[in-house]
């Protein structure tokens, strides 16, 4: 299937990580059109292969591969570990673990029984408690302040 030139436009955009709706817009369909083509070009066969290769192409062009990633990231871990940077080498032993699949971030959320109002209550309670210079609560017991500022003055 040969592709239009504002097709090929798309592809490229679409391959260097544009948006598809920003792909359409810089491809030079109008900004009325862009949304409609963002939809359907990717659905064109034609234009899901050119995609793929011209993903394909450019990471040749770059050299860059798994197993050069991979390289990458270990010989950092060891420049970090020789010169002490724990930091640097844990953030790089996380990226390798995901980069390798044994690492998945996952987020987790359980509602069931939880009273999420009741919570932020006390959640907000806690970061207003008082706290020494180590960042330590000093005093969880407060005293209750009346109604009205201007009767405790008067009481005082």
């Amino acid at each position: 299937m040969t592709l239009s030139v504002r097709q090929l436009k798309f592809v490229e955009g679409v391959a260097l990580g544009k948006s598809h709706a920003e792909a359409a817009r810089a491809a030079g369909y109008s900004p009325q059109y862009a949304r409609r083509a963002a939809e359907r070009l990717p659905k064109c066969k034609g234009v899901q292969d050119a995609i793929e290769a011209t993903r394909e192409r450019n990471l040749k062009a770059s050299e860059w591969d798994a197993v050069r990633f991979l390289r990458e990231v270990e010989r950092g871990m060891k420049v970090a570990e020789e010169k002490g940077q724990m930091t640097a080498y844990a953030n790089l032993v996380q990226t390798l673990g995901k980069a390798t699949g044994l690492l998945i971030d996952r987020m987790d959320i359980n509602h069931r029984g939880v009273d999420l109002v009741a919570a932020l209550a006390e959640a907000r309670a806690r970061a207003f408690m008082p706290r020494d210079e180590r960042g330590q609560i000093v005093d969880t017991t407060f005293t209750e302040v009346p109604a009205d500022p201007a009767r405790r003055l008067l009481e005082d």
